[in-house]
């Protein structure tokens, strides 16, 4: 079955960008980058600024040729803005849970189930994070 996709969507400009750039450069798909601080400039220094320091020349055209830039927050749209002169809309990424307040404390009921995957790929196990929240 062979795949046409209309859109390439990547989260992060590096490294999965960097593959967007290339696929839209060789199949004529265009692709969004979704930035979630990590990729962007100052955005986690102790952890980034080592790579930037050699990979931010070749980031530029990430962003510059993505048909649409997308920031999960204000901060990591003024952030990245700092660094690449390109329109970025603002998605936010999380979740309101000001509606999930209760009026009301309910005994020996079970907590709710979470299951959270960060990947698509098996770097790691598919862990229950529940106790993050009922400890």
């Amino acid at each position: 079955m062979a795949v046409s996709p209309n859109i390439i969507h990547t989260h992060f400009a590096v490294p999965a960008g960097a593959l967007a750039f290339v696929l839209s450069k060789l199949t004529g798909v265009p692709y969004i980058l979704t930035a979630h601080l990590g990729d962007v400039p100052d955005g986690v220094p102790e952890k980034t600024a080592h790579w930037f320091r050699w990979l931010k020349p070749f980031t530029k055209p990430i962003w510059q040729n993505a048909k649409k830039v997308i920031a999960v927050s204000e901060f990591t749209r003024q952030l990245a803005l700092k660094h690449y002169p390109v329109e970025i809309c603002v998605i936010p990424n999380g979740a309101d849970v000001s509606y999930m307040v209760s009026n009301t404390i309910e005994v020996n009921t079970p907590p709710p189930y979470c299951l959270c995957r960060k990947t698509c790929f098996a770097k790691e196990p598919i862990s229950d994070h529940s106790s993050a929240f009922y400890p």
